[in-house]
């Protein structure tokens, strides 16, 4: 019973919001007039010469004039192994850091941005905090796995050379299972 009921008032409902809308939307001869104006008359378009197949003319492509004379590009570094995305520290192996039992205890994340050296063979070397997200919390777990880290060492000619300032960050997040989250 209350199906039909809600039937009819609805279609009752959509019809008259249509028929509203309907007489709303549809422009009469007073708003036509008010557009136009009383007296204006449309400008007759010559359909004549016009063709369902007829394609526009694509403008001519400017010509182009003479290539710019540019230097030379001169290396002092034949290998190109000095450039800045060759910088970039490869890690061959990394050592994952000792949650700290305080932040493991209260829940805590963050991360800890260090700067280090890469000798030649790849070690790590003078590692330093650089930031950290809280402070005072995860410095000393992140120290420690930085320096069991090893790096692909940068190669200038055939010979690997000691990198310095190089970054990494070490983030400490808990993991949590679908047991946890539910």
């Amino acid at each position: 019973m209350r199906l039909i009921f809600g039937l009819t008032v609805t279609l009752v409902i959509v019809t008259a919001v249509y028929l509203y809308l309907g007489a709303v939307i549809t422009p009469t001869e007073e708003t036509r007039i008010g557009l136009l104006g009383p007296d204006t008359e449309l400008p007759a378009v010559d359909t004549s010469d016009l063709r369902r197949n007829d394609r526009i003319e694509k403008p001519d492509r400017p010509e182009m004039g003479e290539p710019l004379e540019l230097p030379p590009i001169v290396s002092t570094n034949e290998d190109f192994s000095d450039g800045p995305y060759f910088d970039l520290a490869v890690p061959l192996t990394k050592t994952d850091p000792v949650y700290p039992p305080d932040a493991l205890e209260e829940g805590i994340e963050g991360w800890v941005l260090l700067e280090f050296d890469i000798l030649p063979n790849g070690k790590v070397e003078n590692p330093r905090v650089i930031d950290a997200s809280p402070e005072g919390l995860f410095e000393e777990a992140a120290l420690e796995a930085i320096k069991g880290n090893t790096y692909k060492p940068k190669v200038v000619g055939e010979t690997p050379v000691r990198q310095e300032a190089m970054q990494d960050t070490i983030e400490f997040f808990l993991e949590t299972t679908a047991t946890e989250e539910e």
